[in-house]
C-alpha cells in the first residue's frame, strides 16, 4: 500500500484508479479537484472511515464502501462511490469463535477462555452518562437469571466487573461500540448512550444463549451500515395498546432497529363494499389514533374505540429514545384521509377520481383546492408540535402523501407546502411516502432534507427520487409489506428469500443504490391492517406480533449490514434461542413447573393444586357450596394471573341456574372475556375488536365440561368433550384468543351457578 494518493489533481472522479489511506497519519488520501471541491459524502462503516477521511483501524482487514462527491460553482456535479481495504490489527479470528449474536458483530477477535457473570460480578461507570445504561443491563440480566449490582467507581477493582467507559478517540459514532472481554474484566466502550445501551444488548444475548452464563474472552467493535432502520405499523385500523407497542420496540432495539413509524390515521380501503362516497362517509370504519381537540359534525377526530392520550404518546416518544428507537408519527393525507372528511366533510375532493379508481375514494380524499384544507390540517399539527412541552418532540414528522388518486398539480402544490411546513415552521425532519413518479407535474416539490418511503418502484422510482434530491427509506412493498390475511400481500414475509436476496440497497426494478450513497438513509418493513370493516378477517395484536418477530430478526441482520457467516437454518435456529426482549412477555407465558399451570378443585377449596402456588387470592360475593357458587353481579375469584397465550387449554366444569341473563365466565382488565352465557344466549367470547358465539347454549341446572382449547388463529370450545364450531356470522378466518385469568367471574355480570372445577394447561 503506498502511503499517499500518486494522483495531483483531477476533474472527474472518473480518473481516480483507486482509494488509499496514509499509515502514518490515518487519513483517506483524496486527490484535490482542478475546478471544484471533492467530499466525502458517504461511508458503509462510519467508524472505519469517517466523513472527515479519518481511519480507524479495524479488528481485522476491513472494505469500506466510501461515495466521494465532486462540486463544482456551488452545484453537485459528479458522486461515484469506491472501495477502501483498511488493514486489522490482527491477520486471523484469534481463539474464540465470533460470538452469536443478532445481528451479527462488525468485528471480533477471539481470546482463549471465558469470563463468568453472576451476583458476584460488580457493574462499574466511569460517568454518570453511563449510568442509566448500566442499569438497564442490571435490570436486563434479571429475566435470565443474573442478579448484579452496582460497584463503586472508586473502589479500584480487576476482576469480576463490568465497566462502562467513554471513547471518543476512535470513531465509534451514536451508535458504534467496543467491548474487551478478558482477565476476568468487561469493558464497554461508547461515545454515546446509544452505543452503551447497544452494547449491553450484545452482553444479554451472548449471556442468554450460555448455559452457564458465560461470556467468550475477545474482543469486539460493532457498528451498523445503515442509519434508518425502521419498521412501520398501521394502527390506524387495528388499534394497538401502548403496552403491546412498548413489547415492540423493546424487542426491535433488542435487535438493534433504532426507527418505529407508527400509522396513526387510515379508513376502510375497499370502499366498493358502499354505494356511493356519501355512505362511505357515514358507515365506512375510520381510525384517528391520539387524542385531539378537533371535532365538527358531531364527530372527533379521536376514534373512541381506542386512541393514545397525549401524555401517554409524549411518555412512548420519550421512553422509546431511552431504547434507540425513534418514534415517526405519521398522520395521512390528503389521501387515506376519511377521519378528517368525517369532521369537516365540506373539504371532502370534489374533482375526478384518477388512477382508474371508483368514485367513493372521494370520501377518504381532500379537496386540495378549498381554500381551508392547508389550514385546517396544519391546526392539526399545531396541537401536537407546539407550546413549551409538545406532545411530538423532536422527533421527524411524516405527512403520508400516498395513493392520492387526484389531479397532479395541486397535489404537488400541497405535499409541498407540508413538507416546507414541518421542516422550517415546525423545526422537524419531514418524511414523506414517495408517489411523485405517478404524480408528474411542474409544481415543484421540496426535497432539502426530506426523508422519503420508496415503498413502490411504480410510485417512486428510487434512482428518480435520489436525483430529485430526497433521502430514502427502502420499504418496498413486494419486498417486506404484510397485510395479514389478504391475498394481495405476504401474510408472514418469506423469511427464505429475505434471508438468501434482501438488501436495504436493491429494489424489486432493478435499481441499486450503492451502499455508502448518502441519500439510501436503510430499509423498514410494514405491517398493513386493510382488512377490516367488511373484510374483518379477525386479526388479533397477537397475531400482528408473530409475524412482526418472525421477519425482525433478518431485516435486523441485513439493515446492521454486517455479512452473516451463518446458514439460513443456524439463524433461524438462534432468532428461536434469542427471541424476545427481556422483561417482555409478548406471548402471554406463564411460568409453571410443569404443563398444568393452574389447577382448582373448588370442592377442596381455592388452592392451587398444579404446584405453583397459583391460590385465589380473593372470593367476593362468591361461597363455597359443592363448588363455588356465584350469585351474579359482581360475584368472582380473583386470581394471580391475568392472561395466558394460545397452545392452552382450559377445562372449567359447571352449572348454571338460570341462562336468561348475560353471565361472564372468565374477564381481565385490558383482556379478553369469556362468556357462559352472551348477549345472544350462546358460549362465546370478546377479544380486541371481535365477538364470538359458539353454536351452543347452556340449559339450566345441567352440569357440562367446557374445554377451551387455543392456538395462534383459531380457538375452539369443545363441551362434554364434543366440539362445537362458532355461528356462521361470528365466524372469522382467524380467531386467535389470550385466555383471560384475572377473574373467574366478573365484576358486574356474573354467573348464575357453581363452578367446581378449572383447569389449564399449555402444550
Amino acid at each position: 500500500m503506498t502511503d499517499v494518493n500518486s494522483q495531483a489533481t483531477i476533474a472527474s472522479l472518473n480518473e481516480i484508479e483507486s482509494l488509499t489511506y496514509h499509515t502514518q497519519t490515518m487519513k483517506l488520501q483524496i486527490p484535490a479537484a482542478r475546478f471544484g471541491v471533492i467530499e466525502i459524502k458517504g461511508s458503509s462503516a462510519l467508524p472505519v472511515i469517517d466523513l472527515d477521511g479519518n481511519v480507524y483501524e479495524p479488528l481485522h482487514d476491513k472494505e469500506v464502501n466510501i461515495t466521494l462527491q465532486l462540486t463544482k460553482d456551488g452545484n453537485q456535479h459528479e458522486m461515484k462511490q469506491f472501495q477502501v481495504c483498511v488493514t486489522g490489527t490482527y491477520d486471523n479470528g484469534g481463539e474464540n469463535t465470533k460470538p452469536k449474536v443478532i445481528p451479527e458483530l462488525a468485528e471480533w477477535y477471539g481470546l482463549d477462555g471465558v469470563m463468568p457473570i453472576n451476583a458476584a460480578t460488580k457493574v462499574v461507570v466511569k460517568d454518570d452518562q453511563w449510568l442509566e445504561a448500566a442499569l438497564m443491563l442490571i435490570a436486563d440480566l434479571k429475566d435470565i437469571g443474573i442478579h448484579l449490582s452496582m460497584g463503586d467507581a472508586s473502589e479500584r477493582r480487576d476482576s469480576d466487573v463490568i465497566i462502562f467507559d467513554a471513547d471518543h478517540e476512535h470513531g465509534l459514532q451514536k451508535e458504534g461500540y467496543s467491548i474487551s472481554i478478558a482477565n476476568n474484566k468487561v469493558v464497554i466502550y461508547a461515545a454515546h448512550h446509544i452505543g452503551a445501551f447497544y452494547a449491553t444488548r450484545s452482553l444479554h444475548q451472548m449471556l442468554k444463549n450460555s448455559a452457564d452464563h458465560c461470556l467468550p474472552n475477545g474482543y469486539a467493535r460493532d457498528y451498523p451500515k445503515y442509519p434508518i432502520r425502521g419498521f412501520m405499523l398501521d394502527v390506524g385500523r387495528k388499534f394497538t395498546k401502548l403496552d403491546q407497542i412498548y413489547d415492540m420496540i423493546k424487542t426491535l432495539s433488542y435487535y438493534k432497529m433504532n426507527d418505529f413509524q407508527i400509522h396513526l390515521n387510515d379508513n376502510a380501503i375497499f370502499l366498493e363494499h358502499f354505494s356511493d362516497a356519501k355512505e362511505a362517509l357515514e358507515k365506512a370504519y375510520t381510525g384517528f389514533r391520539l387524542e385531539s381537540d378537533l371535532e365538527g359534525h358531531g364527530h372527533t377526530l379521536t376514534a373512541q374505540d381506542g386512541f393514545y392520550t397525549k401524555a401517554a404518546f409524549r411518555q412512548l416518544i420519550t421512553d422509546a429514545q431511552k431504547l434507540g428507537i425513534t418514534i415517526v408519527p405519521e398522520f395521512d393525507t390528503p389521501g387515506h384521509a376519511m377521519s378528517f372528511v368525517k369532521i369537516r366533510p365540506e373539504l371532502m375532493y370534489q374533482g375526478s377520481i384518477v388512477n382508474g379508481k371508483i368514485d367513493q375514494e372521494r370520501a377518504a380524499m381532500l379537496n386540495l383546492e378549498h381554500p381551508e384544507t392547508l389550514p385546517f390540517i396544519k391546526s392539526m399539527y399545531n396541537e401536537f408540535l407546539d407550546g413549551d412541552d409538545p406532545v411530538i418532540g423532536n422527533v421527524p414528522v411524516h405527512i403520508g402523501s400516498d395513493e392520492y388518486y387526484g389531479d397532479a398539480e395541486v397535489y404537488r402544490a400541497y405535499v409541498n407546502d407540508l413538507l416546507a411546513f414541518i421542516r422550517d415552521d415546525k423545526k422537524r425532519t419531514a418524511r414523506v411516502w414517495g408517489s411523485l413518479s405517478i404524480k408528474t407535474g411542474t409544481t415543484p416539490v421540496t426535497s432539502k432534507g426530506i426523508q422519503m418511503d420508496v415503498w413502490n418502484t411504480n410510485w417512486a422510482d428510487p434512482k428518480e427520487m435520489l436525483d430529485q434530491g430526497f433521502d430514502i427509506i427502502n420499504i418496498e412493498d413486494h419486498q417486506v409489506y404484510m397485510v395479514p390475511g389478504a391475498d394481495y400481500y405476504q401474510d408472514y414475509l418469506d423469511t427464505e428469500v429475505l434471508f438468501r436476496t434482501y438488501q436495504p440497497n436493491t429494489f424489486n426494478n432493478g435499481c441499486v443504490i450503492p451502499e455508502s450513497h448518502p441519500q439510501l438513509l436503510g430499509g423498514a418493513f410494514a405491517l398493513w391492517n386493510d382488512q377490516i370493516d367488511k373484510l374483518e378477517n379477525g386479526i388479533t395484536c397477537y397475531d400482528m406480533f408473530d409475524r412482526i418477530f418472525d421477519a425482525l430478526p433478518i431485516i435486523a441482520q441485513r439493515n446492521w449490514g454486517t455479512d452473516s457467516t451463518m446458514t439460513y437454518e443456524a439463524f433461524r435456529a438462534l432468532s428461536k434461542s434469542l427471541a424476545y426482549a427481556p422483561n417482555t412477555n409478548p406471548r402471554f407465558q406463564v411460568p409453571s413447573k410443569t404443563a398444568t399451570i393452574v389447577h382448582y378443585d373448588f370442592h377442596k377449596g381455592l388452592n392451587d393444586l398444579s404446584g405453583n402456588e397459583y391460590d385465589v387470592i380473593q372470593a367476593h360475593q362468591a361461597t363455597q357450596k359443592n363448588g363455588m357458587m356465584f350469585n351474579g353481579e359482581d360475584a368472582f375469584l380473583e386470581t394471580p394471573l391475568t392472561a395466558i397465550g394460545p397452545d392452552a387449554q382450559l377445562d372449567i366444569e359447571l352449572e348454571l341456574t338460570d341462562v336468561y341473563d348475560k353471565q361472564v365466565l372468565l374477564e381481565a382488565d385490558d383482556g379478553g372475556i369469556i362468556y357462559a352465557v352472551n348477549a345472544d344466549g350462546y358460549i362465546g367470547y370478546e377479544f380486541e375488536a371481535n365477538t364470538y358465539s359458539f353454536d351452543y347454549k347452556l340449559k339450566p341446572n345441567q352440569k357440562v365440561l367446557l374445554s377451551f382449547v387455543t392456538t395462534l388463529h383459531q380457538t375452539k370450545l369443545f363441551v362434554n368433550d364434543q366440539e362445537v364450531r362458532l355461528t356462521d356470522d361470528t365466524m372469522k378466518p382467524f380467531n386467535t384468543l389470550i385466555l383471560p385469568l384475572q377473574r373467574i367471574g366478573s365484576s358486574q355480570d356474573s354467573l348464575h351457578g357453581t363452578i367446581s372445577m378449572l383447569k389449564l394447561t399449555v402444550k
